[in-house]
């Protein structure tokens, strides 16, 4: 975890301390006296401390932080409802300080509002910890921000298992941070695609990991990047690759992760799965809609001979096409289940190649051979 990273979730459970059990609750002051260790050991290796929120994401010098903002998404929508943008803790902060500040942050919404946090802690007589309001940001502020492509991949993580969750427990689906990440995503891609898909490369996973549905809409926006989609077009096809196999949440956990061959009726089951997530996309509206279509028909085959069968199609949607490449590209290279071998990049790669027509588009089968390459980031190479 980051140093702001730590410094951060010590707030966030002082303040959820703080909102059950009140200010005055040994816990809280032990909550309070974590969270001021965490930040004077920041302070006193960097001077002053400026976090910023934009979006609803922590920033911190030009650094965006996207997986403490969905790890933290609840302390990140306190502080953005009631009008804090900035954070800067200066030199020789207090405890008490940090105190008042979540003080704040446990107000009722609208007395928070109406106060406002920098009048808050002006009339406390705080002066280490300056609380500045939301605001609109010029367009050079924002120039040159950092992205880690391993916070952001950790970050997709986190959203992949929280919608899960969600779907496992039949509670709706919130695609606010998955939009988030997905935009990141993009913008990481186009900037460093060999770090990101290095990382994608190097993770073994089980049939119940979210690191597959991750994998996938790394490769899927690499080949959307590649034929040149829009940006709106890229989210799309992001949202739609992280959300492919949401209809596993599903399918019983004993058959994902049965190690031995799966029966005739084990493979039905886990077949339903496309039907599945379709059915918990099925409230999605706009162009977020095409996440259940793609759902539905990413085992489709472009010769439609796959399942489910699409009966009044004559070839599963666009978008649908590319996750099918990409989920086979990922699955065939990592392997989960126990009774085959990964197979080699570059042989996965010849595969795409040979069965396009068929099973793949060809169209999408030669952007993501050039994309991809024969010898893919993390392939070992004999020389």
């Amino acid at each position: 975890m980051r140093p702001v990273g730590a410094v951060l979730l010590a707030l966030a459970r002082a303040r959820q301390t703080s909102a059950h059990f009140g200010s005055q609750h040994p816990l809280t002051t032990r909550a309070i006296a974590d969270a001021h260790e965490a930040v004077v050991r920041l302070v006193e290796q960097r001077g002053t401390l400026r976090v910023l929120i934009w979006e609803e994401v922590f920033y911190v010098e030009k650094m965006l932080l996207l997986e403490d903002s969905v790890r933290l998404d609840a302390l990140l929508t306190d502080m953005t409802d009631r009008g804090v943008g900035l954070i800067e803790v200066r030199p020789g902060v207090q405890p008490w300080e940090l105190g008042l500040f979540v003080d704040f942050l446990t107000l009722p919404l609208p007395e928070a509002r109406r106060v406002g946090p920098l009048a808050f802690l002006r009339q406390q007589r705080v002066r280490h910890l300056i609380v500045r309001p939301v605001r609109v940001l010029a367009d050079d502020e924002l120039a040159g921000v950092r992205r880690d492509p391993l916070d952001v991949y950790r970050a997709a993580l986190r959203v992949v298992d929280d919608l899960f969750v969600r779907a496992t427990n039949a509670m709706p689906l919130v695609l606010k941070r998955a939009h988030h990440v997905v935009a990141t995503l993009i913008d990481v891609l186009r900037d460093d695609p060999v770090t990101l898909q290095a990382h994608a490369a190097c993770r073994a996973y089980d049939e119940t990991s979210r690191h597959h549905p991750v994998n996938v809409a790394v490769v899927a926006l690499l080949v959307g990047l590649r034929a040149g989609l829009d940006r709106d077009r890229l989210v799309t096809l992001g949202l739609a690759a992280l959300l492919h196999d949401i209809g596993k949440a599903r399918v019983p956990r004993e058959v994902l992760l049965k190690p031995d061959r799966l029966t005739a009726d084990e493979r039905a089951v886990v077949a339903r799965h496309t039907v599945e997530g379709a059915y918990l996309l099925r409230e999605l509206t706009g162009q977020a809609r095409l996440a259940m279509v793609v759902a539905f028909e990413h085992h489709a085959h472009f010769d439609r001979s796959g399942y489910p069968p699409l009966v009044a199609k004559t070839a599963p949607n666009p978008l649908a096409r590319v996750v099918e490449v990409a989920e086979f590209y990922d699955a065939a290279t990592h392997a989960a289940r126990g009774l085959r071998r990964p197979m080699l990049p570059s042989d996965a790669v010849r595969m795409v190649l040979a069965r396009a027509g068929q099973i793949f588009d060809p169209v999408v089968a030669e952007v993501f051979a050039r994309v991809v390459g024969f010898y893919p980031v993390g392939s070992v190479v004999a020389l």
